[in-house]
Parts: structure tokens; C-alpha cells; sequence
């Protein structure tokens, strides 16, 4: 089974600084504009840039003309902030789309599932669903990463910052690379505690 990587280099790679660098110009333009980017626009950021930094088994990229695709679980503000993030971008030659769903009964082909506080009450039963389905979850819900999810955004600081459950990306066979996992802090399922 692949395991995500993790470097031993404390130093932080050329590739992890372009991720910080292009945050810092997003969140500069902002600025520019006399507006402070929101939450929902940081955050969705963050899921677009994930796509640099993260391998999925095979089957999830059919062919070369298939798009990445952003998720959206239940009602939150990030839905379209990824939608405009994302229009007419490309990673590896890969459009990208962004779709909405409403139940996780419904979710098909997806790459990164952002999962909505709206559906924190059913996080669980949402999970086991697409536990094994190589799907990149992520979320704002509080301890997410620490529930089994796999990248939980917190905010620290007044910043947002990311938490990564090793286990959950390893059994969810998705490969995580070592230069995300040196910007992120590192935990583990509530069940291997």
C-alpha cells in the first residue's frame, strides 16, 4: 500500500516556498483591491494548490483529457469560491472543475472533497462512504484530521494553517508529498491513539 511521504530535510523545498509564495501574492492582491480575502477564499486556494502536491492511484485520472475534480459537500461559502478559483486553471494538463454535492451518497468521481461544517453531524457515517475511494478529504470542521479525515484546516493565529492525518491519507490510498507535509502539522486517527 503507498505511504505518504516524509522527508527528513528540515529545510523547506523550492516547491513548498513557491506554495507560500503564491498565497502571499493572493493574499496581496487582495489587499491591492482594498479587500482582505475571506476564509472561503484562502481555503479554496489551498484545495487548488493541492493538486500539485498529492498522487492518486491511477484509476482516478482515466485519461489525459480528464479534469481534477474539487468537491463541495453540503452548504458552505468555499463552493464558490472554488468555482472561481479554479475557472480555465490546469495542473499536469488537467482541466479542473469544481462540482456541488449535496449527499455523500451522490459524490462520484472526485479528487479533493472539501466536506462543509453543515455536514459535521454525519461526518462519520461520510467518511466510512468514501473510505478506499482515493478521495483527498478536507475540511474546517474542528479536529477533523484527529476524526479520520485527511487535511483539516485550523486557524492559528489568526491564520489559516492545515493539520494532515498520515493514516487516514495511507489507508485512503492517496500519496501525499513530503513538501506538503513539512508546511503542515502532522496527526493521527482518534483510533490509533
Amino acid at each position: 500500500m503507498n505511504q505518504p511521504h516524509i522527508g527528513a530535510s528540515r529545510k523547506v523545498p523550492s516547491r513548498a516556498r513557491m506554495l507560500a509564495m503564491a498565497l502571499v501574492a493572493f493574499v496581496f492582491c487582495c489587499a491591492v483591491q482594498a479587500q482582505a480575502p475571506t476564509r472561503a477564499q484562502i481555503e479554496a486556494t489551498f484545495l487548488f494548490k493541492f493538486l500539485e502536491y498529492v498522487e492518486w492511484p491511477a484509476t482516478s485520472v482515466s485519461s489525459p483529457e480528464s479534469p481534477y475534480i474539487i468537491g463541495v459537500l453540503g452548504s458552505d461559502p468555499i463552493a464558490t469560491a472554488v468555482e472561481q478559483t479554479v475557472t480555465g486553471e490546469q495542473i499536469r494538463g488537467h482541466h479542473i472543475e469544481a462540482r456541488r454535492f449535496v449527499d455523500a451518497s451522490h459524490i462520484g468521481k472526485c479528487h479533493i472533497l472539501f466536506i462543509a461544517s453543515s455536514s459535521a453531524s454525519r461526518l462519520p457515517a461520510i467518511l466510512d462512504k468514501l473510505k478506499g475511494r482515493g478521495i483527498l478529504t478536507v475540511s474546517d470542521i474542528p479536529d477533523f484530521a484527529a476524526q479520520g479525515g485527511m487535511v483539516g484546516f485550523v486557524e492559528r493565529d489568526r491564520k489559516i494553517r492545515f493539520q494532515i492525518n498520515v493514516d487516514a491519507a495511507r489507508e485512503g490510498g492517496v500519496i501525499i508529498s513530503a513538501k506538503l507535509l513539512q508546511l503542515a502539522q502532522i496527526v493521527h486517527s482518534s483510533a490509533r491513539r
